[in-house]
């Protein structure tokens, strides 16, 4: 029983032992054109949203396949293996050809479709509103401004609200921006696109140094970045486990008229606690065990109760035979 017991306790242990599917070095996706100026880099938030969003792409017939296809953008994501599947042995490829403008039988493609290949197969998708969102976005922006080679999120919101008229709410601890305040700060935060660089701090800022600024984004997903305001910068979190006190990190700079205004929303919040659970959807699966896990640990738990189980009725067992 003491056996049976060791591995229930085992398998609780290799549940937490291995690593969390979201904290695998997966490369950030990629877009490249000739219609665009340069390669661009996704943001980590906008890989791990791609690969988690909760739709799916729909698989077409060939008969289904647009018969108009607009400009083409090349993807490199290794979602499209996880979306296609493999047959025979054989895994689709890293890039695909995203198409976010089709038409099919004289109507245009409600959403952007994607020729996968898997060896000499060719599969077609038209991808789910989420997914679509997010790439669209960039094949957008990268046509009608200057975004950097990796934008960090708050430049390629910006753009989006200014450029794209996209329609993207902020709210700062809690509360939301309108009028005035919205205004200012989109504009004060698109003068800096481009103008990224390093900063030095520490690893661990206090919350009451900080403010929690949230974007929320038509596809119905919310991020959040960190403004530090002794620091003019929107600095990202560090990530790993060095013990180093400082970190260096390239962080996006505000103006003085955002960081004032930034400070005066901030002395303004209501009173509970700031929330300080992440709500990107990299710190959100950092932040939760994963669905295997959850099973492995209800194995181990199921074992257990079997072992003890076992060894109560072993025990009755000798005391009869007294």
């Amino acid at each position: 029983m003491r056996f049976i017991a060791a591995i229930a306790v085992a398998v609780a242990l290799l549940a937490f032992a291995l690593p969390n599917p979201a904290d695998a070095k997966m490369p950030r996706m990629t877009i490249s054109s000739d219609q665009l100026p340069h390669i661009i880099t996704t943001t980590w938030d906008d890989t791990v949203a791609f690969w988690e969003a909760d739709g799916s792409p729909t698989r077409l017939r060939l008969v289904d396949v647009p018969s108009k296809l607009g400009p083409k953008y090349e993807v490199l994501s290794w979602y499209w293996q996880r979306a296609v599947g493999p047959a025979y042995g054989v895994h689709a490829n890293d890039v695909a050809s995203y198409y976010p403008y089709c038409a099919r039988y004289f109507r245009q493609c409600e959403h952007g479709v994607v020729r996968v290949l898997r060896g000499e197969d060719e599969v077609w998708l038209e991808l789910d509103e989420e997914r679509d969102a997010i790439l669209r976005r960039y094949v957008t922006l990268g046509r009608v401004t200057e975004l950097p080679e990796q934008p960090a999120p708050i430049e390629l919101f910006a753009a989006a609200a200014v450029l794209g008229e996209e329609d993207i709410l902020v709210s700062v601890e809690g509360r939301r921006l309108n009028g005035e305040a919205e205004r200012v700060f989109w504009q004060e935060i698109f003068s800096t696109i481009g103008e990224s660089r390093e900063y030095e701090y520490r690893r661990q800022i206090p919350l009451e140094e900080r403010i929690l600024v949230t974007f929320h984004l038509p596809e119905e997903r919310t991020v959040t970045v960190r403004y530090v305001p002794w620091l003019l910068c929107f600095c990202p979190e560090p990530t790993g486990s060095a013990l180093t006190a400082t970190v260096r990190r390239d962080g996006i700079p505000a103006t003085p008229r955002l960081n004032g205004l930034l400070d005066k929303l901030r002395d303004d919040a209501p009173d509970p606690p700031r929330r300080t659970a992440p709500t990107s959807p990299a710190d959100a699966a950092r932040g939760a065990l994963p669905v295997w896990a959850l099973f492995l640990i209800a194995g181990g738990a199921s074992l257990s109760m079997i072992g003890a189980g076992v060894s109560v009725r072993t025990l009755r067992r000798g005391r009869h035979a007294r």
